[in-house]
């Protein structure tokens, strides 16, 4: 896919895969609405771009709580409103684990795990279906992972949520 000029929803910008989506992502021309849960450390990541970041248009830095459904709804209208509007991919980025036997899981962990991971990329997708659609070859990209597909001893819940 060129991405030069495509408008694109990044989760999970500010940390591990999602830094660097977001840094192979400005490089190759696309217009970026990146939310995470703390954005300031996107800025020291990215300052070998330089320019990049100094282009409107180019990247909006939304901070958030993904597992908040006022948050995805807002999100999701802040990318229809930003730069002319519509959406032509939306990676979902984003994700969290707690490593340790389903035993040893509080209920508490689970529920967040469970938000992050699978219920807040299922959310987002169904609410920019409609931003989606209406460019010519949209894409959702969902980031996985290799525990995700495997069943491996303390990460019963990140598997089960990644898959």
């Amino acid at each position: 896919m060129n991405l030069e000029g495509k408008r694109v929803l990044l989760t999970g910008a500010s940390g591990g895969i999602g830094i660097e989506v977001l840094r192979q992502l400005l490089q190759q021309g696309a217009r970026v609405v990146a939310a995470s849960k703390e954005i300031e450390s996107i800025g020291r990541e990215l300052r070998e771009l330089g320019g990049l970041l100094d282009q409107p248009g180019r990247l909006l830095l939304v901070e958030g709580d993904l597992t908040d459904p006022a948050f995805r709804a807002g999100l999701v209208a802040r990318v229809g409103d930003w730069g002319g509007g519509g959406l032509d991919l939306l990676i979902n980025a984003a994700g969290a684990g707690d490593f340790a036997l389903l035993e040893h899981q509080a209920s508490r962990g689970i529920d967040f795990l469970v938000a992050l991971n699978l219920t807040a990329p299922m959310d987002l997708a169904r609410q920019a279906l409609p931003l989606l659609k209406a460019a010519p070859a949209a894409l959702i990209v969902n980031i996985g992972s290799v525990f995700g597909a495997i069943g491996y001893p303390g990460y019963a819940v990140y598997s089960a949520t990644k898959f």
